[in-house]
């Protein structure tokens, strides 16, 4: 993953945040989840849409 160009982390948080409810959301990236914060550019953006993926679900 690339960091993301201005306001794309919180465009990606919509797609995610609208998807919450829904079930299976599956995401793929290069980078730990550790690292979302660098690509996100926000430590608060990476943090809830890790939330927003984890809930109920599992981590392969």
């Amino acid at each position: 993953m690339l960091p993301l160009p201005g306001d794309g982390a919180s465009a990606l948080f919509q797609v995610i945040n609208q998807r919450y409810p829904k079930p299976s959301t599956i995401l793929t990236a290069n980078v730990g989840i550790g690292d979302w914060a660098t690509v996100f550019g926000d430590d608060t953006v990476a943090a809830v849409i890790i939330d927003r993926l984890t809930f109920d679900g599992a981590i392969i």
